[in-house]
């Protein structure tokens, strides 16, 4: 498989979602069609990973396993977008970052400085390379199945090990691994990891940001809340439904 250096009208660009729930969740529906929308509006192609692979290893997970394989279907760019997520720079394109980041194959964000991590799983951009499926192969070879069971009546998975081990996005999270794999420690791969500044993925603000206009609006935990708030101003703004 080729690296993608230059972009052109032939390629294929993903932005991928999932959620164990599907896609008939009332207070993320409004968040779905927006970020499909946004595809249909420059030609990229709108993934909802299928539910079917929770089966499988923990939704934490099934994240790397989706940009995986849309890497290995072809796709030039790929965009991974939580479910409480949505982009919010309808005008800028997944590609265009890469343009400003020459050498860098994975854009990602800190969390905010309330929660402290140096890396949010929650939103994340590839170029399609061969560091970058390497990094993402070094990523879902962290995945320790033995760390996880799965609930036979509920279907809910439970990290099985001892604190600190099954601390929330610690080591046996894919948010915790990857941090341990590429931030923590010299590494080659380290080299084409572009860290922009949290605001540009993994914010919730959409009304007089003190950063400017984020790409991508991130709702998470408590700030669920604020969806409705955000799709009433996005409508009477641009008129999206």
């Amino acid at each position: 498989m080729n690296d993608v250096n230059d972009v052109n009208d032939a390629m294929t660009i993903y932005l991928v979602q999932y959620d164990s729930r599907g896609r008939d969740i009332p207070e993320l529906a409004p968040l779905f069609r927006i970020n499909q929308g946004y595809c249909e509006r420059h030609g990229y192609t709108y993934t909802f990973y299928p539910t079917s692979h929770d089966r499988d290893y923990p939704p934490y997970w099934v994240k790397v396993k989706a940009v995986m394989s849309a890497l290995e279907e072809g796709a030039a760019y790929v965009a991974w977008v939580d479910s409480d997520a949505v982009v919010h720079d309808l005008e800028r394109t997944i590609e265009s970052f890469f343009a400003k980041a020459k050498g860098k194959d994975v854009i990602i964000t800190p969390d905010p400085p309330v929660y402290g991590s140096p890396f949010c799983a929650g939103n994340f951009l590839v170029r399609n390379t061969s560091a970058s499926r390497a990094i993402m192969k070094k990523w879902w070879e962290a995945y320790d199945s033995g760390a996880w069971a799965r609930d036979p009546n509920s279907g809910e998975w439970e990290c099985v090990y001892q604190s600190p081990r099954c601390d929330w996005a610690g080591p046996q999270y894919e948010q915790g691994a990857f941090i341990n794999l590429f931030l923590e420690r010299k590494c080659p791969e380290r080299s084409k990891i572009l860290i922009k500044h949290y605001s540009l993925m993994n914010w919730w603000c959409f009304k007089a940001c003190r950063y400017g206009k984020p790409f991508i609006l991130h709702f998470m935990g408590d700030h669920k809340q604020d969806i409705p708030d955000y799709i009433t101003h996005t409508q009477n703004r641009s008129k999206i439904k």
